[in-house]
Formats: structure tokens, sequence, C-alpha cells
């Protein structure tokens, strides 16, 4: 008998020495995203397949597809499951049964074993099989909310190795593609129950799996600025769900510090990864809840790094004003704790700061920037705020065109970021200062820091300092005359989702000041832009973090390396500079006109006019369009 093979099917694993084990999984379910060509899926296949033994007539419209594909990934493809939602049809719609699949979970047919007229019915067999140890470990485990690792597991439920084992031999635990444990959706509604017929399990149970995701936050706080950030993204990522569930129990059961030092990781989490509009509602939804707590230390505590949080979502999404209002709110409760949280406090002041410069309130944010660097001089570990002290301080002598100045504020910056392991402040900082030495017509120095900031963006997937580099490389680009390359760059920023509004509107404004001033611009753009919406992908379920094809960054190398030689720019001096931008600003004012802005003469005007148009190398006989038509192509107006 040593050649019989024998085929078994079981729910368990038989534990023979020759056993081979072929773990059969629900049936295919579409995406999220998935709209078209639902019925090709096997599981909405079984549901239509079943639905038209009880109903004949049922043909399923678009919208009824949907809502079966909504019930196959709910049940996670389980065909006994999609049987008895389907039997459902003779009396309820699809719409119907997706509301009510609780309830539908059962099956009235003569020849079906009792153990499998309802999901609880073959549980509550699975149940009984398992031992006092287990029914213990199963129930807790309910409490996660899609994958997690055994050491969760263990810490959560109390189980030892051999105990998890046996659940997922006996087909109660799963394992995901990614080798993380899991619990399908029914099966966790089931445990979950159990669960909660102990009140005094329950609550432990869940003081346990709060704690541990709240820790696993707090520890990775540091990280998540410095170095190991990508890491602790991908972490962060691989257990978002169960930190999502763990927040809204610290919320719920009022646990303000752990509240407060989450806050501070998943707000540089949804930053960094450029999920503004999730993390406004995110932390918008944790203020509104929190507000209507008691007022308490924990509270304000609470409070003070949520509104914070928020204010820095609002400043992505670029509402500027709600930005500030929340800033403020969280400074006055900042205020009120005791002890004092010095760091918390310089954060939201600097962030503040940040704001108040947008809205050209210079004088007001630097005055905030030093008295924050100031009270951090003599700190032994003043942590990221001389960083992002002194790249404030730059960015506000940039957008004032004193160059010179914030190269050496963003000098200082570099400095602070790499002692801080400040990683995403460095690719900011190098990228900013890279523009920065683009205006002081030193392109090698430029073009040093971009590299530089590409390397670091190979380790990093940081999406906005990113976009805000690949913006950089295309105004290099488009100085050192590669205009075409300049423009493809360009479409790629200004149509991609995840790059803030502000970048994304001068990206526009410098296509279509290329259009503007030259129509035979008009067709190279159309092409520009088809060839950037083939680089852009889906960043969610699973896509890329930076939302765009992995080749990409070394597409933006190769398009850098090829400004190597390029001169070091085009000298206009400030009086010229100030006329290109008047031609641009006043296209239907006359020369005499533009003459009367400065108080100049007509013919200084024209004397400008000619030198700008020598030094960007122009010759013979050429009119105002074509001088800006060069100037553009040249990149000396943004």
């Amino acid at each position: 008998t040593r050649h019989v093979k024998m085929l078994i099917t079981s729910r368990e694993r038989i534990n023979f020495q020759n056993e081979h084990v072929h773990e059969v999984k629900g049936l295919a379910v579409p995406k999220p995203t998935a709209t078209d060509n639902l019925e090709d899926y096997a599981s909405v296949q079984l549901f239509v397949q079943i639905a038209q033994r009880y109903n004949k007539d049922f043909l399923p419209t678009t919208q009824d597809l949907a809502h079966i594909a909504q019930i196959a990934r709910f049940v996670e493809g389980i065909p006994l499951a999609l049987i008895m939602a389907a039997s459902w049809i003779r009396v309820h719609a699809c719409e119907e049964i997706v509301a009510k699949l609780d309830e539908l979970m059962k099956i009235h047919l003569r020849d079906f074993p009792d153990r499998h007229l309802s999901m609880n019915d073959v549980f509550d067999h699975s149940w009984d099989l398992l031992s006092n140890e287990e029914q213990e470990a199963f129930k807790r485990l309910a409490v996660f909310r899609g994958p997690f690792d055994l050491k969760a597991a263990q810490h959560v439920s109390g189980a030892s190795d051999s105990i998890v084992l046996a659940l997922r031999d006996k087909s109660l635990v799963s394992m995901n593609e990614k080798q993380r444990l899991m619990l399908y959706n029914l099966v966790r509604q089931y445990a979950y129950k159990k669960l909660c017929e102990d009140l005094k399990t329950h609550e432990q149970t869940v003081e346990l799996y709060t704690g541990y995701y709240m820790k696993f936050l707090d520890t990775r706080r540091r990280d998540i600025e410095g170095q190991n950030a990508e890491k602790v993204l991908i972490e962060i990522q691989n257990e978002i769900e169960n930190i999502r569930e763990a927040w809204c129990y610290a919320l719920e059961n009022r646990d303000y510090y752990r509240i407060a030092i989450a806050a501070y990781t998943l707000n540089y989490y949804f930053f960094l990864r450029g999920l503004r509009q999730e993390g406004e509602e995110f932390f918008r939804h944790a203020v509104m809840q929190l507000r209507q707590a008691p007022v308490s230390q924990g509270r304000n505590h609470a409070l003070a790094y949520t509104l914070m949080a928020h204010a820095r979502q609002q400043k992505e999404l670029m509402h500027i004003e709600e930005a500030q209002h929340d800033a403020e709110e969280s400074l006055q409760f900042f205020s009120t704790l005791e002890p004092s949280d010095h760091y918390g406090t310089a954060f939201t002041r600097l962030l503040l700061a940040f704001l108040y410069m947008i809205q050209g309130r210079s004088e007001i944010a630097i005055t905030i920037i030093e008295d924050t660097l100031d009270s951090f001089r003599t700190a032994s570990n003043p942590g990221v705020i001389p960083a992002i002290g002194y790249t404030y301080l730059g960015q506000s002598a940039f957008e004032k065109g004193h160059y010179a100045e914030a190269k050496s504020l963003l000098e200082t910056a570099v400095q602070e970021t790499t002692y801080s392991r400040l990683q995403s402040g460095q690719l900011y900082v190098w990228t900013l200062l890279g523009i920065t030495c683009l205006e002081l017509n030193e392109y090698g120095e430029a073009r040093k820091h971009f590299k530089s900031a590409l390397a670091l963006c190979k380790q990093l997937s940081i999406v906005l300092p990113f976009y805000w580099l690949v913006h950089g490389v295309a105004l290099l680009c488009q100085r050192c005359n590669y205009t075409l390359d300049a423009a493809e760059l360009l479409a790629v920023i200004a149509q991609h989702p995840l790059v803030d509004s502000r970048t994304r509107q001068r990206a526009h404004e410098q296509l279509n000041m290329l259009v503007k001033y030259s129509s035979q611009w008009e067709e190279v753009l159309t092409n520009a832009r088809q060839q950037a919406s083939g680089w852009i992908v889906n960043h969610q379920f699973g896509g890329p973090p930076l939302g765009i094809r992995e080749e990409f960054l070394d597409y933006v190398l190769m398009k850098l390396e090829q400004t190597v030689g390029c001169g070091e720019g085009i000298q206009l001096t400030e009086r010229e500079l100030q006329v290109l931008r008047a031609l641009v600003d006043y296209p239907d004012d006359t020369l005499t006109e533009i003459a009367q802005t400065f108080g100049i003469a007509r013919v200084t005007v024209q004397t400008h006019i000619r030198n700008i148009g020598e030094k960007m190398g122009m010759t013979g006989d050429y009119k105002r369009k074509d001088v800006l038509n060069r100037a553009i192509q040249l990149g000396l107006l943004y």
C-alpha cells in the first residue's frame, strides 16, 4: 500500500508525516477599485449562477454587479457564504442583501447538512472542536482588523506558538500573500461575538490591543523623522488597519497620553506619504471627539497634538486660514500643560510661522522662528527644531529674492538636518538649495544639490519633497535650453494628484507661458502631457507610494546629467529682470507706460530689452514677443 495516494478534504490538517497540504482559498474577488468586467470574476459568477437558480429572470444590471462584487469582497470569496447570500435573491435586491449580510448568512435547503445551514452553524461546529486554550486565543484575535504578525497575536491573545499554529491548522487563522496572519471577515465576526460574551475579557483584550499599536507608533516617533523613515513608513502601512482601530479604541476610552504620542507619528506618516485628504479627515474626526470630552490636562494634551496634526494636513491642502486657526488653538492648549511640552510647542510655533510666511506676514514669521531657535540653542537634544527653523528662514529669504542670504541659511539647514538625521528635511533643503543656486546662476552647485536629493529619493518614497525636486530639475533643464524635457517634467507635476496645489499651479503657469508666447509649443505641450500621463500610476491598493513608475527616478537623473557642461547662466541686472517681468505682467502696456512705472525714459526701456536679448544670444531684429519667448525657453521667467 505504499504507492497508494489519498485525496482528503478537511478544514483541519491531518498531520501525517507524508502529508502535502494544498490550502483552498476563496474564489477570486474584484478589487475595490475595479468597475469593469466584474462578471469575469469567479465569485461574481457563482453568485449570479446560484441567484438564477432561484430566479431564472435575474439578469444583473451594472449596479447589481457592483453590489455583488461588494458581497464577494466581504465574504472573501467563500463559496458557501456566496451561496447563502445569493439564495436571498428571491425576496431581496442585491443592494438589500449588502445591507443585511449579517442576518442573511443562512440557507433553507433540505439536502444540506445541519452544520451548513448557516455560517454560525459552520463556525459552531469548529468552535466545539477547539480546546479551552484555543477558544480563548481565537476569540481574542477577533480584535484585529486586517493582517497582523505573530508577535502582535501573542501579545494580545496570550497564545503560545503552538496555539496559533493549531488555529492555523484548523483554518480559523489564515495567512495572506505577505505571510502575515489574518482572520476572514466572517470568521472574525463570529469570534468577536464570542469575545463580547465576556465583558471583562473583552476590556482586557482591547487594552492590550490598543497599548500594543500605540506603543508601536511611539517607538517609531524619532525614526520616522530620521534615516529610517522609509522603513518606518512601510511598517506603518502594513499595520495601518490595526493602527486605525487601536486609535478609535484610544479615543473611545479617552486614553489621552497614547493619543498624543500617536498623533505625532501619524502626522508624519500622512504628510510623508502625501495622504493629505485622508490625514485631514483622520485628525478632524479626532479633534471633534476630543472636544466633547470633559476638560482635563490629559484631554488638553491630546487636543494640542491632534490640532497641530490637523493644521499640518490643512496646510498641505492649502487651507491656510483653517490651518492657522488650528495651530493657534493648539498653542493655547500647549500653554495650559504642566509640566510644559517644549518640543510640541516649538514644533507648532514653527508650523504657525510657516503659515504666516505663506500669507506674506514674513516679519512676524521670522520673529517666531528666531525666538524658537533661541529657546533651543542650549538644549541637549533639540531634535529637528533647528533643522526646520533654518529651513524656513532660508525659504523666507528666497521668497524675498535675497538669494545669497537664503543660500547661507539653507547651508546651515543642511548641517542641522544631517545632525538630526531628518532625511525628509534633507531632501527638501537640498532641493530648495539647488533652486536657490539656479537664481545665483551657480548651475554646477544646483546640479550637485539636485543629484544629492535624487540619491536620497532612491532610499525614500516621500511624496512632496520628491515633486519639488522634479520641479527644480525641470527649471535647470529649461535654463540649459532643454525645453522639451522641462515641459515633460512640468507636465508630470501639473497632472499628478499627489502634488500639492501650490506646486501644481506653478507648473501649470510655466507650461501656459510657453504656449502664450509661442504657438509652435501647443503641439509640443500636448505631447508632453501625454508622455507625462504614462508615468503616473495609482499609488493606492499596493501601487508605488510616489504614484509614479519606478524607472522615473532614473529618467529624472538622466535629464539632470544631460545639463552637465551647461554654462553658468545669463547674468541679468536687477533692473533688466524688473523690465523683463513687466513685459509679462503688463502685456497691454506700451513701452512708454512701462517706463513711467519705473520712472525712467522710454529709450532706457528699449536699451534694457536690447541688452537682455543680446545676453540671451539673440541677433538681428527682434520684437518684444521674441524676447519673452526666448526668456521663457531659457527658464528666466517662471
